[in-house]
């Protein structure tokens, strides 16, 4: 069963909350000017901040610190996820990094580079597109380079009867031979290979998809399913306790507990259940305790929030498995007024979308909606970010408790300075386009993400005759149904008359400015996937089947070409919001009622492939303007302040690193480190 949190494409910023209302300004932090810190590759690193963490209370922050400190601690839990070697890969570039100082300079970067790509992507695999991540040097130099490290005192654990080279022979395929394991995860693989075996995650192993879909699963979220002499056994994740043996990734759940423990006693009551059913959820396995924090967590709306636990499914190709992610972060009152406006018109919404009254949810009140500040991102959760969170999508929980969401203000603010509207310049075809979109294309996209967030996913309910969770029927499928329905919903709803009249989108312009740049994402995404013509990343899947869906059907969206260069134009804007109707109504009646051939048709059809050549021009296009695909970040740190003389903990205070290999390298030291107990106070509130 899906978890429930979605993620939502990065999206340009509106330049400006207080554009929406907000008075409050926020003093400048003395190091923006440092926002960006590097660049690896496609990928620009940022740092981001937290500029009103520090007038928190002492015990908000004491609350923030701990709950860091355990999403920090199961960080390499995703990353063994990803693959089997893949931790282990990490684990000698780090070394290797750490003991750089005899090799030559020409082959240091390289491998600072690749290293750098692991911690970013938390693996050899990409974050999105889930293609194996290639080093930029060969296997005879990483030999050397290894060689020289283990001189200069790098320790990289061995194992019996394993010596350096061994080991490096054992990798090498996995680390520099494209054919091998190529995906970590396939929903689309070659024709007569299984959804399973296909994909080189850890999440299987040698099963089959028919096996796993036969298999009755007491874990499904939280397990790894092997077979052994033809026998399948599943196998929890969870550290135990005097009752319960501990299972897989016990050690990092064991610390992910002690922080839980030492951040209880600074939650507020509500919030100090979910997270007693979260502890009890991380030592048992058991998924019941999971639904009671989320239960409890869905009543609950502190100043200070944590996500924490398996739950993405995307890098199943079964969308079942959850991947471990840790978020932490605080509430941004003074950029919370459009999500709050948003929310409170659901009810509006939901009652004028465009499918069958059967599948309309009768709004009690309107779902929780807040913006927030990133202090910790881990896991699948960072360094490479997402900008919006709903929560749950499991369709019982969300009808029968309300849902919230949430915009990630720093990291849209970050995502704006990286990129802001410099792919249109070069993606829309003309003068008219590019300044409609440069004009009003972020003000909308905010507009766009909070409404994905708030309404796409919330909004809507199964069939009375479904038995099931609707990704129990979709399953591989499922994903990229759900966020294309959320995207759809969106843009319906950001055309209402409504919108404008409440003053959500100030505008009407706004409409037309997202529209383009939603058609033009279709295009610019192709420059994200470096090999094959299949994409695998359900957010890009959703936005190439709507996008050509409604240029088949409605002929409301063109793809031109123009100076030799290709362009995706909207002709006609109402005949678009039409298109979008249409699609959202039958993607709407496929979830509720767990149409699972109507959904492959879709995606197979519109979604998933592309051609090589048109990616390759858009590459080149792209690095011509210098256009940065990802962004990934270097979080705050949150460090105590002690007393010298009493050992107490009297405050916590933020640094900036400025560095992702100093955050990351910190990481590690602190995974091998048991946590220790300390001293704090809390009577400064």
């Amino acid at each position: 069963m899906d978890s429930g949190f979605r993620r939502v494409v990065l999206l340009g910023w509106v330049g400006t909350i207080l554009f929406f209302g907000c008075q409050q300004k926020k003093p400048p932090h003395p190091q923006r000017h440092r926002l960006v810190l590097e660049r690896v590759r496609d990928v620009t690193v940022v740092q981001v901040y937290a500029d009103d963490f520090n007038a928190l209370p002492l015990r908000q922050k004491m609350l923030a610190y701990y709950l860091s400190q355990a999403a920090i601690s199961g960080r390499d839990i995703s990353t063994e996820q990803t693959h089997r070697h893949a931790l282990e890969i990490r684990d000698l570039m780090e070394e290797i990094f750490l003991h750089s100082q005899t090799i030559p300079t020409e082959l240091r970067r390289p491998l600072a580079d690749y290293t750098k790509l692991l911690w970013i992507h938390s693996s050899h695999y990409h974050h999105r597109t889930f293609q194996k991540i290639l080093p930029e040097f060969t296997f005879d130099q990483l030999k050397t380079a290894a060689q020289m490290a283990l001189e200069q005192g790098a320790n990289f654990s061995l194992q019996k009867g394993e010596n350096l080279l061994t080991r490096l022979e054992r990798l090498r395929g996995s680390m520099f031979d494209a054919h091998v394991e190529t995906y970590c995860t396939r929903k689309t693989p070659p024709p007569g290979e299984d959804l399973l075996t296909a994909s080189a995650n850890n999440l299987y192993e040698n099963v089959t998809l028919e096996e796993a879909n036969q298999f009755p699963e007491r874990y499904p979220l939280n397990s790894k399913m092997i077979k052994v002499d033809g026998v399948i056994v599943e196998l929890p994740y969870r550290c135990g306790n005097d009752t319960i043996p501990p299972g897989l990734y016990a050690a990092p759940l064991r610390n992910v507990v002690f922080y839980l423990r030492k951040a209880l006693p600074y939650a507020g009551e509500g919030q100090r259940r979910a997270l007693t059913h979260l502890i009890q959820y991380f030592e048992t396995g058991d998924p019941s305790f999971f639904k009671k924090y989320l239960i409890e967590w869905l009543q609950d709306d502190p100043d200070i929030e944590a996500i924490l636990g398996f739950i993405e499914v995307h890098k199943d190709a079964r969308a079942v498995k959850g991947e471990y992610e840790g978020l932490v972060f605080m509430r941004d009152s003074a950029g919370s007024e459009l999500v709050q406006k948003i929310a409170e018109h659901a009810a509006y919404y939901e009652a004028r979308l465009p499918w069958d009254d059967r599948f309309k949810r009768e709004w009690i009140a309107p779902p929780v909606a807040n913006a927030v500040t990133v202090l910790t991102a881990t896991g699948h959760a960072g360094p490479i970010p997402r900008a919006g969170i709903h929560l749950p999508d499991m369709e019982e929980l969300r009808q029968n408790y309300g849902s919230k969401s949430f915009l990630l203000t720093n990291i849209i603010e970050a995502q704006e300075a990286v990129q802001g509207s410099i792919a249109a310049k070069e993606f829309l075809a003309t003068s008219a386009e590019r300044n409609v979109v440069k004009q009003f294309g972020g003000k909308a996209s905010l507009v766009f993400a909070a409404m994905h967030e708030v309404l796409g996913h919330a909004s809507g309910r199964a069939a009375a005759s479904l038995k099931a969770d609707p990704s129990a029927y979709l399953q591989e499928y499922y994903a990229t149904i759900e966020e294309a329905r959320a995207d759809l919903v969106a843009l319906w709803c950001l055309a209402d008359s409504q919108t404008v009249k409440a003053g959500i989108l100030p505008d009407p312009r706004m409409i037309e400015a997202m529209y383009r740049k939603y058609a033009m994402g279709a295009l610019v995404q192709l420059a994200q996937v470096p090999d094959g013509d299949v994409l695998q990343d359900d957010p890009m899947r959703a936005r190439q089947m709507i996008v050509h869906y409604i240029a088949q059907s409605t002929g409301a969206v063109e793809w031109q070409q123009r100076r030799g260069k290709h362009y995706i134009t909207v002709l006609d804007i109402q005949r678009m919001r039409e298109g979008i109707g249409q699609l959202l109504a039958e993607l709407m009646r496929i979830k509720a009622e767990g149409d699972y051939a109507a959904a492959r048709h879709l995606v197979e059809t519109y979604g998933t492939r592309f051609e090589p050549a048109l990616r390759e021009e858009v590459v080149k296009r792209a690095r011509a303007i210098g256009y940065t695909h990802w962004m990934a970040i270097v979080n705050p740190m949150l460090k105590p302040v002690v007393d010298p003389d009493t050992g107490i903990i009297t405050d916590i205070q933020l640094d900036y690193p400025m560095d992702l290999a100093a955050q990351m390298l910190a990481y590690r030291h602190q995974a091998a480190s048991a946590p220790k107990p300390a001293a704090e106070r809390i009577s400064a509130d």
